[in-house]
């Protein structure tokens, strides 16, 4: 009696074995690495920015040597009393600061002949700011600035008669100045320096009956100056 035959198994070649192995393999890799590149990195994982860091700004204050040149009167006010309190930057110079100046007493010729006593008084209408040019590695530098502020005046003619419009006479507006490095002598972020404006005056209002006196004397050609010579406090 004869026997059924055993069912035939299919051959495998060694070959085609590999290169199925090698393709799984291959499907792994690829979907391990797509996992990677999509998934969003965790909160704690991801980069700290870093901080921008602040301007370095450097707080001067200084004390103020003030005279003012008014060459209508033949007249020279000045005052040691003055301060100016900025903030300078030290990337680039620049500052903003209030400048305080008080009344500026001097003597005068009035009309080119009366002796007569004056006081001068500057009141600001701005900051005063700009920039100090730094050399390379340096705190010396040249100043370039503006400043406005308005100006009135009280005259003693012969010392005894008063030339005085009250408060309100002063300049009608204010006298922008540009304030820049004394000629020759560069300005010291921490020594401070001379620093200088030349100006015109405008018209004198509210001064009353005075108005016609104040234009007469004061407002002329002529090429008044402004001059600080700054000194750190300590």
């Amino acid at each position: 009696m004869s026997r059924p035959l055993p069912s035939a198994r299919p051959v495998v070649q060694a070959g085609h074995r590999g290169r199925s192995a090698a393709r799984a393999i291959g499907v792994v890799i690829s979907s391990c690495l797509l996992s990677l590149c999509c998934v969003s990195p965790a909160r704690g994982d991801e980069p700290t920015p870093t901080p921008v860091p602040p301007l370095a700004m450097l707080h001067m204050n200084y004390a103020v040597t003030t005279r003012v040149v008014l060459p209508s009167l033949a007249g020279i006010g000045q005052t040691t009393k003055g301060a100016f309190e900025a903030d300078v930057s030290l990337r680039n110079g620049s500052f903003a600061g209030a400048l305080t100046i008080p009344d500026l007493a001097g003597q005068a010729m009035l009309y080119g002949f009366v002796p007569s006593p004056f006081v001068a008084s500057i009141a600001p209408a701005d900051l005063l700011q700009g920039a100090i040019v730094l050399q390379p590695g340096v705190s010396v530098g040249a100043m370039d600035a503006t400043y406005a502020a308005t100006l009135s005046v009280r005259i003693l003619a012969l010392g005894v008669l008063p030339i005085n419009g009250g408060e309100k006479c002063k300049s009608s507006s204010a006298i922008a100045m540009h304030v820049i490095t004394a000629k020759g002598a560069p300005f010291d972020v921490f020594r401070g320096g001379r620093v200088t404006a030349s100006f015109a005056i405008p018209k004198f209002s509210g001064c009353g009956r005075f108005d016609s006196v104040f234009n007469a004397v004061l407002v002329t050609d002529s090429v008044n100056q402004l001059q600080l010579d700054l000194t750190p406090k300590s």
